[in-house]
């Protein structure tokens, strides 16, 4: 192959890396969210809770009704960060983007107002996915 195929493919390479550390680094800010409340797993009293593990979202669908909050708990040793569907937009269902980054032992509650089905992910690991029923 000549040499302008590989500077084109360094090119390509280059730029995507710079956008992919771009999104996370802007996903990394510590922005205040006053929709969602956080504290450690020691103080969790809740009835809708997820756990989140290296494994997955569990349970992986979480029915409520309208007005009812839901808590993801992180039990893994990694980071983890709840965004709205779909990855990488997040838009969605932007309020759960305020549950943002999960520090292991830590957890995150978003009450949902009204009715719907919202899809999430785990932004720094997109094939960890679940979904939020709201009647």
């Amino acid at each position: 192959m000549n040499k302008r195929w590989y500077i084109t493919c360094g090119i390509v390479f280059l730029s995507l890396f710079l956008y992919v550390g771009y999104r996370i680094y802007n996903h990394l800010k510590d922005i205040p969210s006053p929709s969602a409340s956080t504290s450690m797993v020691s103080d969790i009293v809740s009835q809708n809770v997820i756990e989140i593990t290296s494994s997955g979202f569990y349970p992986a669908v979480m029915t409520i009704k309208a007005g009812d909050s839901v808590t993801w708990v992180n039990k893994d040793n990694q980071v983890h960060q709840i965004d709205s569907n779909p990855h990488p937009i997040d838009n969605a269902y932007p309020p759960l983007n305020s549950i943002d980054l999960l520090q292991p032992g830590e957890y995150k509650t978003l009450t949902f107002p009204k009715t719907g089905n919202f899809g999430y992910h785990d932004f720094l690991h997109p094939k960890i996915q679940g979904i939020v029923v709201v009647k």
